[in-house]
């Protein structure tokens, strides 16, 4: 998490040390899993959400940069 994702975190989890912010998004616990018709394939990365934002200053976000993916649209607008 960055400064910015941090403080935001500690406002909102309404602690003053960033030791005591608690990561939003545990892997294995109910709000984690995805529906098994969603499961990803052998073939497919999974990035786990650890920020607030699901592109800025996540690993997502270095690799679309770094396959040269600038921006994206959504499917609505094909």
């Amino acid at each position: 998490m960055g400064a910015f994702q941090t403080r935001m975190a500690m406002a909102w989890q309404r602690v003053d040390d960033p030791d005591a912010v608690k990561p939003w998004f545990l892997r294995g616990a109910p709000g984690f899993e995805l529906v098994p018709k969603l499961t990803p394939g052998n073939d497919e990365f999974v990035f786990d959400k650890l920020a607030m934002s699901a592109f800025e200053g996540t690993p997502l976000q270095f690799a679309l940069r770094d396959r040269g993916i600038t921006s994206l649209r959504s499917a609505a607008s094909l």
